[in-house]
This record gives C-alpha cells, structure tokens and sequence, in this order.
C-alpha cells in the first residue's frame, strides 16, 4: 500500500512543473491574442489611459499589464481547468505525504482520488486547448 502511495506521489511531484509550465504558456497565449486585437480596439482609450498616467513609473504599468493578462487568462476556460487541476494535485500530494506519516487507509483513497482528478481536469484543460486552438476560438468573447 506504501509503495503506491509513494509512486503516485512521485507521479504527481513530476507533474507540477508541467502543469506550470502549460499555465505559463496559456498566459503567454493570451498575451498574443491581446497584442492581436489592439489594433482593432483603436488607439483613443490607450492614449487617455497614457495621458492619465503620464507621471507614473514605467514599472508600474508593466505591472498593471501582467494583471490584465492573468485576469484575462482567468476568463479562459482551459486556465480554469488548469488551475483546478493544480490545486487537486497539491491537494493530492499533501494527502499522499500524510499517508505516509500516519498508514490511515482512508486518507490514502482521498488522496488517489483527489489525483484522479486532478489529472482529469488536467487532460481537459489540454483537450480544450487543443479544441479551441484548432477551431480558432481565441479569443474567447
């Protein structure tokens, strides 16, 4: 039981950097697709967002544009799944560990579960990439 336990939990640890990493290129995707449509937006509100902010630090405004990519992220239905996922897989390893302090059976069947999951959210996050990718759904409206 021990032994099952700890591959799962390898499988996990392994997995976190590369749902990091497909969260990293879902906002990087979602910067292209922002970039794409300023043109279409018009230059009238950047201009008096420009004007208002005209004695601000130019760090400030990188900031404030990193924010409005991630919340634009946000609205992405495959960042939410991705983010789900993320949260199952860490809930699922926390669980895991405790298994291996305590050997309560119950905890490690929350903790396979919660890691089936997690896995399943993750695969539908890709799935919908993939579709929306395809299909040309960016940007989501």
């Amino acid at each position: 039981m021990v032994d099952t336990a700890g591959t799962v939990l390898q499988t996990i640890a392994l997995s976190l950097p590369a749902v990091a990493l497909y969260m990293t290129v879902l906002n990087e995707l979602y910067v292209k697709v922002e970039q794409a449509e300023e043109p279409k937006r018009g230059r009238s509100t950047r201009d008096t967002v420009a004007v208002a902010r005209s004695d601000s630090n130019p760090n400030d405004d990188n900031i404030l544009r990193a924010f409005v990519t991630v919340t634009r992220s946000m609205n992405g239905c495959d960042f939410r799944l991705a983010t789900l996922s993320l949260f199952f897989l860490v809930a699922s390893a926390l669980l895991l560990v405790l298994f291996l302090a305590v050997s309560v059976v119950y905890i490690r069947g929350i903790g396979m579960v919660t890691a089936v999951v997690g896995f399943a959210l993750l695969a539908l996050a890709l799935a919908y990439t993939t579709y929306a990718s395809f299909y040309q759904l960016y940007p989501e409206s």
